[in-house]
C-alpha cells in the first residue's frame, strides 16, 4: 500500500510541471483514478454486507469509492440498509477507476441482463483492470463473456446460470483468475473485498 500512495504522490508532483505535450490534466485525473473503486449495486434488494464488507476493505486502505446503480435515489439493501449511489451506470467510465466490484442480492438478478453494465464490465476488462463480482453478480460477467474457460464461484442458486455461460466454476469461497475476482456470498464478502484489495497494490509491486 506505501507503494501505491508513493506512485500517487509522483503523480501528483508530477502535475506541477509542464513537460513536452503532456496534458496536465490528464496526468492528475490518472492519479486520482489509481484511488477510486467503482461500485455497483441493483438499487433494489443488494445484499447489505456484499457492498459495506468490500467497500471498507478498500476505504481503510484509503480508497475513494463510488457506488452507481440504475437510480440515484435511495437504494435499498436486503437487510434494510440504505444507500444513496453516487452516479447512474450509463455515468460510470472506465477510465476513471482503478477497479469495479460488484455486489449480489436477489436484486442483482434484474441487472443480469443489463447492457450498460455489461458493456462497461466489458470495458474494464478490455482496459485490463480488476473486475470482482460476488454472489448473483458473477453471472453478468460471464454473459460479458469474461469467464468462459475461466474458474469461478458464485452463490449456489446461480451456478448453472454461471456453467450456461462457459465458465468452470468451483465450489468455493473466493476464486482469481487473471485479473477477475469472484465471490460466493455474504460470508465471503470481506475475504472477497480483501483479495480484490492485494491483487490492486500488487499492480505497484
Amino acid at each position: 500500500m506505501r507503494k501505491l500512495l508513493a506512485v500517487v504522490l509522483l503523480v501528483s508532483a508530477a502535475c506541477g510541471v509542464k513537460k513536452g505535450n503532456t496534458n496536465q490534466t490528464e496526468i492528475q485525473k490518472s492519479g486520482e483514478q489509481l484511488l477510486k473503486v467503482l461500485f455497483i449495486i441493483a438499487h433494489t434488494d443488494f445484499r447489505d454486507e456484499e457492498l459495506t464488507e468490500p467497500r471498507k476493505v478498500f476505504q481503510d486502505a484509503g480508497f475513494r469509492t463510488v457506488v452507481a446503480s440504475t437510480d440515484t435515489a435511495d437504494a435499498e439493501g436486503m437487510l434494510g440498509i440504505k444507500v444513496k449511489p453516487d452516479i447512474l451506470i450509463t455515468e460510470a467510465e472506465a477510465d476513471d477507476f482503478a477497479a469495479i466490484v460488484i455486489a449480489g442480492g436477489s436484486g442483482c438478478k434484474d441487472l443480469w441482463t443489463n447492457t450498460d453494465l455489461i458493456e462497461l464490465v466489458s470495458a474494464f476488462s478490455a482496459d485490463d483492470k480488476i473486475t470482482g463480482a460476488i454472489c448473483l453478480a458473477p453471472v453478468i460477467l460471464a454473459k460479458a463473456g469474461l469467464l468462459e474457460g475461466k474458474k469461478a464461484t458464485c452463490y449456489h442458486s446461480a451456478r448453472d446460470s454461471l456453467i450456461a455461460e462457459g465458465a468452470l466454476y468451483e465450489s468455493t469461497d473466493v476464486v482469481v483468475a487473471g485479473r477477475i475476482v469472484t465471490a460466493s456470498g455474504p460470508s465471503a464478502a470481506r475475504k472477497f473485498g480483501q483479495t480484490l484489495l492485494d491483487l490492486l497494490t500488487e499492480d505497484t509491486d
